[in-house]
């Protein structure tokens, strides 16, 4: 009976995450570049250098967004400089974010509520808005969670040091990414400083 409820859990998480792919897909190039767009567009160009390609990052929005900047780069020099593949990349972000933000859903509250955090952030207009625009912010989204994630793993006391080590360095390379693709990130540092803070005044760890 257990093993035919997860089963059907399993299917039902699949079929959430289908459409969620769907609808990210479904005319993501309906609309023409945004002006915000074009700007990642110029600053991605392919044949540009690696300064240039800074100058042009830090001219444009002091260097926010860098790391999606270089991200995109490097894609549009693979499959070619086409506007419409640029669109790829968010996309790409935005599909990855569902299981991710799901399997923090499972570490916060080992229950059901995975299945209600797919079908939120599936069908979430903003989310899939933003999978479908060549900005970062599919991105930022993505490494919010993956920082998240990590920061929780490496506060768990029940893990030996070597474990803590990998975690601790996940959590700053990803933590180091996504305050490169935004100012917003560090909201979410000092709210984890602040979280630490308070876990250390009451339990003393």
């Amino acid at each position: 009976m257990v093993k035919s409820n997860k089963l059907t859990n399993l299917i039902f998480f699949f079929i959430i995450c289908l459409i969620g792919i769907y609808l990210r897909i479904y005319q993501i190039n309906f609309d023409d570049y945004w002006l915000d767009e074009i700007a990642t567009l110029w600053v991605a160009n392919p044949e540009l250098s690696f300064s240039e390609t800074l100058n042009r990052s830090y001219n444009s929005n002091n260097g926010v967004g860098l790391f999606f900047d270089l991200i995109l780069k490097h894609f549009f020099r693979i499959f070619g400089y086409d506007p419409t593949l640029g669109r790829l990349v968010p996309l790409f972000f935005g599909i990855l974010s569902i299981p991710f933000l799901c399997y923090l859903s499972c570490q916060i509250d080992k229950n059901k509520s995975y299945l209600f955090t797919a079908f939120l952030i599936s069908i979430n207009w903003y989310l899939i808005s933003y999978s479908q625009e060549t900005r970062t912010y599919s991105l930022t989204f993505f490494l919010a969670i993956v920082s998240i994630i990590f920061f929780f793993k490496k506060i768990d006391n029940e893990l030996n040091k070597n474990k803590q080590l990998v975690y601790s360095t996940l959590y700053i390379l990803f933590t180091f990414l996504g305050a490169l693709t935004h100012l917003f990130f560090f909201i979410i540092i000092i709210s984890q400083a602040i979280f630490l803070a308070i876990q250390y005044h009451s339990h003393k760890k």
